[in-house]
């Protein structure tokens, strides 16, 4: 009975973190991916100026 009390608890905890986490991803990924991509797309256009 003591566990089933505590169990939802954790979960409260749990969910707004992992909330925060794919909201912290999304800031982390996106730049990097738009780094990328204009790395990407210059280095394209080198090769094609050779």
């Amino acid at each position: 009975m003591v566990l089933s009390a505590s169990i939802p608890t954790p979960i409260k905890i749990i969910e707004p973190s992992v909330t925060f986490f794919k909201i912290a991803m999304n800031q982390i990924v996106n730049p990097l991916h738009e780094i990328l991509s204009s790395i990407t797309s210059t280095f394209n256009d080198d090769i094609i100026d050779k």
